[in-house]
């Protein structure tokens, strides 16, 4: 089953040509339920609460809730769980989410690596902020926002943007994975 898009506000892009239609189509249905734990595993500089709290101010389909402290992997929590650690990556990295799938379909494990070295001038809060918020984006199912396209204003391109919040094209591409068809 592929989900379908059913948001006014996606209709409303998808028609005044801000939203191309490419990206409502997905191969996966994301994850079961609408509340993704997010755990720790030493974020270091990162400000892992604040991007939760950006993330669902935007009124996802799917929210993300902090892990209790006590958690230290997904094995501590119920239900569907993301882990996020820093590392050392390949240069120009920002970070990198990795996922597993039930078959193809759901989304069963992620887990989210971010650099423990930000590229020369990116050491920001702000780059900070938009590359953890970019991965979990990932880790719910998003791929990259297609670039070059006018109007299209995204969390998801796939170079760092001062965008730190899910977008109405972020929405959009959401819905069109957490609602399903009747």
């Amino acid at each position: 089953m592929r989900a379908t898009l059913t948001t006014a506000l996606a209709a409303h892009a998808l028609t005044a040509g801000t939203l191309p239609a490419q990206a409502l189509v997905h191969d996966t249905e994301g994850w079961e339920g609408d509340v993704l734990t997010v755990v720790d595993q030493g974020t270091k500089s990162y400000d892992l609460p604040g991007a939760i709290a950006r993330w669902n101010a935007a009124q996802p389909p799917i929210t993300l809730q902090e892990a209790p402290r006590k958690a230290s992997s997904c094995a501590d929590v119920d239900g569907p769980c993301v882990t996020v650690t820093t590392g050392r990556l390949e240069d120009k990295v920002g970070g990198r989410a990795q996922g597993d799938y039930d078959g193809g379909e759901h989304i069963t494990r992620c887990h989210v690596t971010l650099t423990d070295k930000p590229p020369k001038g990116h050491g920001t809060d702000m780059y900070r902020t938009n590359i953890l918020m970019h991965e979990l984006g990932h880790c719910v199912g998003l791929d990259h926002a297609p670039t070059g396209l006018s109007g299209v204003n995204s969390l998801m391109l796939p170079h760092v943007t001062g965008v730190n919040t899910l977008t109405a094209y972020d929405l959009a591409d959401l819905h069109s994975i957490y609602t399903s068809a009747d």
